[in-house]
């Protein structure tokens, strides 16, 4: 226990800033005391630091010491339940479906009183919290480190191999968070009003929403909704049909957001590149290409060829 948390305490003296909310961690009590240890929360006029704990720990623990499958299946069931209610409820299942007094024991002793460290329902106001909820990626740095740095260099090559592997997993968390908090989804088909409004969200949430929105669109194209539309502070009917007219402004309007479309996934794919030079040159040819066709059309608006 002294040394994590003698650890902890160097990285908090060389980052002053750093005041985690939260803190995902193996099944240790030695780091989970390191955490209180270092991270005191209202005792030292800091904001509460909780522990949760890594849900693939957590599973194999509860294979190597839950023999049984019912009561295993069950608390499983917990884990993934959406309120502490249920969590409980079923927990309280899993113990009753028990035959063997001492795994009921452990599981009340291990797991009834503490759901908010492993029940995902703690989590379900943070859609971050509910993505990372094992230390997989740290369990793959380290191997990575074990199998294949360790054993090919000596000490200072070794320094080198896990300042490589550092900045590639830094890389990888740096794409990663772009995509998460900067990326825009797009797609045609689905109006400009609509598509800023679900562009609000994350990108994960992004590409959730839009398919949903594209799958009702495929269905009303294949004419399997009736078309009708309710306006229930009348109570009427109003059966909507669209003219000639209406129905080539929407062929328009689809091949324009097609266009768009196609812009903009061409433009993430070199934004990603990284490469600045490259990210300006097409923006610039982009910008040389559409803006004599926009004023060319806003000089026919106002009657001028």
């Amino acid at each position: 226990m002294d040394t994590v948390a003698e650890a902890l305490t160097i990285i908090r003296n060389k980052c002053c800033c750093w005041s985690p909310r939260y803190i995902l961690s193996d099944q240790s009590n030695i780091e989970a005391k390191s955490i209180t240890k270092n991270f005191p929360s209202i005792v030292a006029d800091e904001q509460k630091c909780q522990v949760l704990l890594c849900v693939v720990h957590i599973m194999r623990t509860w294979m190597q010491r839950i023999h049984e499958k019912k009561p295993q299946d069950i608390i499983i069931m917990a884990m993934h339940k959406r309120t502490k209610i249920g969590c409980e409820s079923l927990i309280q299942d899993a113990i009753n479906h028990c035959s063997v007094p001492s795994v009921q024991n452990y599981i009340k002793r291990n797991y009834a009183k503490n759901t908010e460290k492993w029940g995902l329902w703690a989590c379900q106001h943070s859609p971050l919290l509910l993505q990372v909820t094992s230390m997989n990626s740290i369990e793959s740095f380290h191997s990575e480190l074990k199998k294949v740095t360790f054993s090919l260099y000596d000490l200072i090559g070794a320094v080198h191999g896990i300042v490589n592997i550092d900045c590639k997993k830094r890389s990888e968390a740096k794409s990663a968070s772009f995509d998460f908090r900067i990326k825009k989804v797009s797609a045609y088909g689905v109006d400009d009003d609509i598509l800023e409004e679900i562009q609000k969200f994350t990108f994960p949430f992004q590409q959730l929403i839009i398919k949903e929105a594209c799958a009702v669109m495929n269905h009303l194209e294949k004419g399997k909704e009736s078309g009708f539309e309710v306006y229930e502070s009348r109570e009427l009917f109003i059966e909507y049909v669209q003219t000639e007219q209406q129905k080539g402004a929407e062929n328009h309007k689809i091949a324009v957001g097609e266009l768009t479309k196609r812009m903009r996934d061409r433009y993430w794919h070199v934004e990603e590149m990284g490469d600045a030079e490259r990210t300006q040159s097409f923006i610039s040819m982009l910008e040389a290409s559409v803006d004599p066709i926009i004023l060319r059309f806003d000089y026919n608006s106002n009657g001028k060829t």
